[in-house]
């Protein structure tokens, strides 16, 4: 059974938050260096979420909320809401 790469995860969860600082860092400065860094790091994360982490019984995108990709820890269980399998990850 294919699993979800935990490093591919956690490089959307940097992604994310290295976006929601340099957002945060474009707001305070009204820095158009920052908010365009920003916006390529979000969309490039999103990107990855999208194409890379997807339910590998049926494929759906939709099965992995972005709250369940963002918990860290490797005692995450959770099902897809489409076809019921079980998700895991490569490092179990």
């Amino acid at each position: 059974m294919k699993k979800l790469s935990r490093k591919t995860a956690r490089f959307v969860i940097v992604c994310l938050a290295i976006f929601a600082a340099l957002m945060g860092l474009a707001a305070l400065t009204q820095n158009m260096v920052f908010f365009m860094a920003g916006l390529v790091t979000g969309v490039f994360g999103l990107m990855i979420r999208s194409s890379k982490i997807r339910c590998p019984h049926c494929g759906e995108l939709k099965m992995i909320k972005m709250m369940d990709i963002l918990k860290w820890s490797e005692e995450i269980h959770f099902e897809c809401p489409t076809c019921g399998g079980i998700i895991e990850y490569d490092d179990k």
